[in-house]
Order: C-alpha cells, then sequence, then structure tokens
C-alpha cells in the first residue's frame, strides 16, 4: 500500500513537472527529461534517508545526494589517520519502475598505497554497503562486500 502511494506520488509529481515544462504529448523527449529529473529527485531524498537513519550516521563522508565526490574516508584504530578517496551513492529501483522498492549503495573506492589490508592486491581498494529503503522509509541495512575498509582497522 505504501508503495502505491509513493509510485502515485511520484507519477503525480512527474505530471506536475510535465505540465509546468510545457508537455504535451508530442514531445517524447521532454517528458524523458522530465521524468529522469523526478527520478533523481526521488534517488536524492533515497540517499538522504539512508544518510539521516541509524545506520546512518557512520557514512557523513558520503555525498548526500546520487553520484560521486572526493572524499576524506576516516581510518580507524588510534592513529586517526584520514585517506582521500571517492565515495559514491547510487540508487537503484526494483524491477517494476518506482513502487517505492529501492536499494540505495554507498561506495568508498581509495588507493592501495594509502591503506590495504595484508594480502590485498595491488589496486584501487573499493568497499559497498547496501540498503534497502522500504516506501516508509524504515531503511534495512543488507550486507557490505568488498576489500577490507579503513575505518575497521583497529
Amino acid at each position: 500500500m505504501h508503495g502505491m502511494k509513493l509510485g502515485a506520488s511520484l507519477a503525480t509529481l512527474v505530471g506536475l513537472a510535465c505540465v509546468a515544462a510545457g508537455c504535451h504529448g508530442s514531445h517524447a523527449k521532454d517528458t524523458a527529461a522530465t521524468s529522469t529529473a523526478a527520478v533523481s529527485s526521488a534517488g536524492h531524498a533515497l540517499v538522504a534517508a539512508v544518510l539521516g537513519s541509524p545506520q546512518g550516521p557512520g557514512f557523513g563522508f558520503f555525498p548526500s545526494r546520487v553520484g560521486a565526490k572526493r572524499c576524506t574516508i576516516p581510518e580507524g584504530g588510534p592513529a586517526g589517520l584520514r585517506i582521500s578517496g571517492i565515495c559514491s551513492a547510487r540508487v537503484s529501483f526494483r524491477a517494476g519502475g518506482l513502487s517505492g522498492q529501492a536499494l540505495v549503495v554507498l561506495t568508498e573506492t581509495w588507493p592501495w598505497r594509502s591503506f590495504h589490508y595484508a594480502g590485498s592486491p595491488r589496486r584501487a581498494q573499493r568497499h559497498s554497503w547496501s540498503f534497502f529503503v522500504l516506501p516508509s522509509r524504515r531503511v534495512v541495512a543488507l550486507g557490505q562486500h568488498g576489500d577490507f575498509p579503513p575505518q575497521y582497522a583497529k
């Protein structure tokens, strides 16, 4: 039911944006651009939901919207070093459109020479965390994978 409300809200948002932009059905390109803007806006809100959730406080150095940016990754342990890297936030919607079921993935990438776990291959290191955002905006941590992240160092 919540998924239907979010889907309907996004459809309404796309429709209103299209009317405001002057779409009249014959301008498919304009409609597609407006739809992309609505999806992008929804994605930004979902990233914000993750970062603002109880699972999100440790991710404050990630972008607050969909995209990538240079970031400073904190290294754990007593030294408290910081590592320059690239942090990204990506959103994908479950097959079937904007039914409110979204996957948010936060990924950090850093140079091997800056930080690596013993035995890590000599290549850029990468670690990702995945979250499912329910239509109610409740965030569920799904798991993580990748190279050993700097902030987990003891």
